[in-house]
Order: C-alpha cells, then sequence, then structure tokens
C-alpha cells in the first residue's frame, strides 16, 4: 500500500461527498477530515458517522482518524469512542482491525485510555 495525502478539503466539499456516499470518495474525505479539519465538532461528526459505514475500506480509514483527532485536539467522548475502537479491533477484517491498532495505539499516546487493551499481543 501507498500513502497518499489527501489534502485539506471544504467543509462543504466533506459534506457533499457525505451525501453522495460513494466509498472511493468517502475514504479519502474522512482521512482528510481528521487530518485537516479545525472544527473539531463537524471532523467528530463526520468520522463518528463513517465509523459503522458498510464498506470497510471507508469504516477503516474512519476508526484510523479518531487517532488523528486524539492527536490534534487531545480529546474524544471515551463513552462513544472506545466502544468503536474495541469492536474494530476484534474485525476479521484486517484493514479494519489494523486501522484500529493503529488508532487505540494514538489513543493510549495521548489520551491515557487504554482501548482493546486485551487484543494486544492477538
Amino acid at each position: 500500500m501507498q500513502y497518499d495525502d489527501p489534502g485539506a478539503i471544504t467543509k462543504e466539499a466533506a459534506e457533499t461527498i457525505l451525501q453522495r456516499d460513494m466509498p472511493e470518495e468517502l475514504l479519502y474525505m474522512v482521512v482528510s477530515v481528521g487530518l485537516y479539519e479545525e472544527d473539531y465538532d463537524f471532523a467528530y461528526r463526520i468520522i463518528h458517522q463513517l465509523a459503522s459505514h458498510p464498506n470497510n475500506n471507508v469504516k477503516g480509514n474512519a476508526i484510523l482518524c479518531f487517532g488523528h483527532l486524539a492527536r490534534r485536539f487531545r480529546k474524544l467522548p471515551k463513552d462513544q469512542v472506545q466502544p468503536l475502537i474495541e469492536a474494530a479491533l476484534k474485525e476479521t477484517d484486517g484493514y479494519i482491525s489494523g486501522q484500529a491498532h493503529d488508532a487505540a495505539d494514538d489513543i493510549r499516546h495521548f489520551l491515557g485510555w487504554e482501548p482493546g487493551e486485551d487484543q494486544r499481543g492477538q
């Protein structure tokens, strides 16, 4: 796999992509929002919504972006995010669980939580 920086996009562009619900657009949009959006509430809303998307790549990228928010804003609602990370760590899809491991590492480092502590080393 190769990483491509999606660059920043406007809120309007993100909302348009969200409404179109095309996975090939969503998987880049959510990373852009996670990395660059300055409005925490907007970014969190988009990421939280896409963390349950039926497309595994979109879902995996959204889960990863919780880690980006933890790093950038040093906050997340634990009661809402921890169950999503823990469920993603148990996913059979390797992409989702891999992204969840990366997010859990960032959350552990920047917020001090231990999401999926029982999943480490498995």
